[in-house]
Formats: C-alpha cells, structure tokens, sequence
C-alpha cells in the first residue's frame, strides 16, 4: 500500500515515494500515541528515489534506487536496488554499498552532486530498536489525509478502518501530527519540534548510543530535551557554545550543524 508522511527527512533533493507491506492478512500493527510502533515479522518498507537533474524540471527526473527495509524476528535488515540509466531495470547494490555522481543544473548552473546508497551497515546506524526501526512508520507522520489504494481520507483512520490495528486508536483529528516548516500558522517551535524530531531523533533520544545530552522527540517537553543551554559535546573551543542559546544564534550549535549538515546529509529514514 502506498502511503505519504508529514514532513519528509531532508536527504539532498531526492524526489520520494513510499509504500508498506503487511505479510499476510493476519498480521496487524501495534500503534502508540507518541512512542514506537512496533509491527509483525515479514513486514516491508519500500522507498523509491528520483532525482531531478535540473531542479524544478519534473522532465528531466531520474531513477535513483529504491530501498526496502525488512522487519524479522531478529530485529530489521535494508537492502537497496540501483535503476540503470535508461529506468528500466534495477540490481541489487553490493553490502558496501555505492556512490553514484550526478550532474545537476540548479539556477543555471552545472554541479556534481554525490549519492550515496548506503551500505547494509549503514542502514541499521539509524533503523535501530530504539528508532523503531521504521523511522517514518508512526502516528504524527501517518496523520495526514491521502489516497491508498483509491480510497481518500486520514491514513490513520484509513489503516483502522481495514483492520491493520492490533487495538484501535482514536480518531485522527485528537492525535498529534508532525509540522512542515511552511505551516505558517502554527508557532516556530512547533515547527522545528517537527523538524528536529524527523531528522536528528533517531539517534538523539534516550537509549541510543549517540554521544550527545539532548533528546529530540516531538513528544516530550521543550525542557524535557535539554536544548536549552544545554552543553555541547564539542563547543569548538568556545564554552560560550550551547546546544540552543535563546537569542543567540551565533552560540547555538544545534542551529549552525544544521544549516552546514543539511547540504551534505544523503541517509534517508
């Protein structure tokens, strides 16, 4: 079944599609408000990628690969699929894994961009328990309204409707959701909430094993966090360096690993 998701991990300007498989007709999700789904054995993921090679060119979309993550009973492996150059066929990509050069034109311009489709090993640094595995699979990201399978409506009440639940959650409309940045309407940091929630959470939470004193999800409290002042593990030499300094962009180091990481972040959730 294909579904969408709220607000898409940044990953380089890949165009994204997303579908999900449940093995058989008896298996059924295990939903939770704010923490991890969890999902039967043989469950799928599948992620395709286009990319642009003018940007804001929809003619001159490319294949890229498509990934599939699968859930076992030992936890979840990924493997990936690189399309030919004509989108016709796509193989298997060797455990290591491979770097593929693009040649883009954005504003007129000619760049090389690397994609990287990564390895197995990478797969699992960022599919971990603790992530739930599925990165996208949850409640604030399923909560939008799509067409699956020709029926519209919020995937959520979709998914409940035909029966893919262990136990039935509430209506959508009184869950939470994830925000896009453009969502002007709702405060800024609802926004970046969202925003850090998808993209650094996986690693940064309680659990994990990423070297670092603040827990990103969207579910817990701002000072829950600890973004506030909270301290660096490397401040570049400067202890005036806090993870967020209200009012001071220039020491707060969350917002500057942001703005130079997302250029070069490739990994996809």
């Amino acid at each position: 079944l294909p579904y969408q998701v709220n607000l898409p991990f940044w990953s380089d300007y890949p165009l994204k599609r997303r579908w999900f498989i449940i093995p058989d007709g008896t298996s059924k999700m295990t939903w939770s408000r704010d923490g991890n789904w969890t999902f039967p054995a043989g469950q799928i993921w599948v992620k395709h990628f286009d990319m642009e090679l003018t940007r804001g060119a929809p003619a001159t979309r490319k294949r890229l690969e498509t990934r599939l993550l699968v859930r076992n009973a030992g936890g979840a492996y990924g493997v990936s699929y690189r399309w030919n150059d004509a989108g016709t066929e796509a193989t298997l990509v060797p455990d290591a894994g491979v770097t593929i050069p693009l040649t883009i034109t954005t504003g007129g311009t000619s760049i090389t961009q690397s994609w990287e489709i990564p390895s197995r090993a990478q797969c699992l640094i960022c599919h971990t328990p603790q992530a739930g595995h599925a990165l996208s699979a949850n409640t604030r990201q399923f909560n939008m309204d799509s067409i699956i399978a020709g029926y519209p409506g919020n995937q959520l009440d979709l998914f409940r409707q035909e029966g893919f639940f262990t136990a039935e959650p509430p209506s959508s409309n009184i869950l939470p959701r994830h925000l896009r940045p453009d969502e002007m309407d709702f405060p800024v940091e609802a926004r970046v909430r969202s925003y850090l929630d998808v993209n650094c959470a996986y690693c940064h939470q309680a659990g994990s094993s990423t070297p670092a004193g603040w827990d990103g999800r969207a579910s817990l409290s701002l000072a829950a966090t600890g973004l506030i002042n909270g301290p660096a593990v490397n401040h570049g030499g400067d202890p005036l360096n806090k993870l967020v300094v209200p009012g001071d962009a220039a020491h707060s180091v969350v917002l500057s690993r942001a703005a130079t990481g997302a250029q070069a972040l490739v990994r996809e959730d």
